[in-house]
């Protein structure tokens, strides 16, 4: 992940260089503070989730994710200082409007049990309007995916804190699942998101009625999403409505 790093260093230290030079000096200072929390000890991906919780920084942590993910790449290529400065001036309008105004970003609080599973739906309902254009789907991009995995990761360590057994094994389901979307270029496939969608609507039915019944549910698409390949062995529908 040290490339993935390096870049990310790279995209910020032109990003605080240029709010520094336009008089923007807080901003900068702040940008400097994610610079040094992202190139710190802490894997990658906890610091970016950790900026995504604070508030004003959802969308610049979304796009440092994105960045992120395209640079685990194997065939992509290094990154050259054209991209640099094109991420850089990608981040920019991301910044949170009042920043002068806001305190400098720290750890975010912990997101109760209820919150991170209303996030969870809410990131999944994000995903599936997006995925889909005039109608018709097109793909889950790399950020819709990371968008979604910021959300399920906070809510296995929160169903993990309330040990909620079946709630964490589907959290972690949802990752390895999002891996393996990645991993067999399946984004294009109008069957990932509908499993997603199943996935969640039955997450939301079960902590909404607490029912055994519901719960048992769960528990198959948990199932299904530990072993979707199976879902995968025939060729993809025709592209669906939404």
């Amino acid at each position: 992940m040290a490339g993935e790093r390096e870049h990310m260093q790279e995209v910020l230290r032109l990003l605080e260089s240029r709010l520094a030079s336009s008089n923007r000096p807080l901003e900068a200072g702040r940008i400097g503070l994610i610079r040094q929390a992202l190139s710190s000890d802490q894997p990658l991906d906890a610091a970016l989730e950790a900026l995504y919780g604070v508030q004003g920084y959802d969308r610049f942590a979304l796009r440092l994710m994105w960045y992120a993910e395209k640079g685990r790449d194997p065939f992509a290529s290094m990154p050259t200082p054209y991209v640099v400065a094109r991420h850089a001036e990608e981040l920019l309008p991301l910044l949170p409007a009042d920043a002068a105004a806001q305190a400098a970003p720290g750890p975010p609080e912990p997101k109760t049990f209820a919150a991170a599973v209303d996030d969870f739906g809410a990131a999944m309902e994000a995903v599936k309007r997006a995925a889909f254009s005039d109608g018709q789907f097109s793909s889950v991009t790399d950020e819709m995916a990371a968008q979604l995995r910021s959300s399920v990761q906070p809510l296995g360590r929160a169903a993990a804190l309330e040990e909620n057994r079946e709630v964490t094994r589907f959290a972690d389901a949802v990752g390895r699942f999002l891996d393996l979307v990645r991993a067999r270029s399946l984004a294009g496939d109008v069957r990932v998101v509908n499993l997603l969608d199943s996935a969640n609507l039955t997450l939301q039915t079960a902590m909404q009625t607490h029912a055994p019944e519901d719960f048992d549910s769960l528990q198959e698409i948990t199932r299904l999403l530990e072993n979707p390949l199976q879902l995968f062995e025939q060729p993809p529908p025709a592209a669906e409505q939404a």
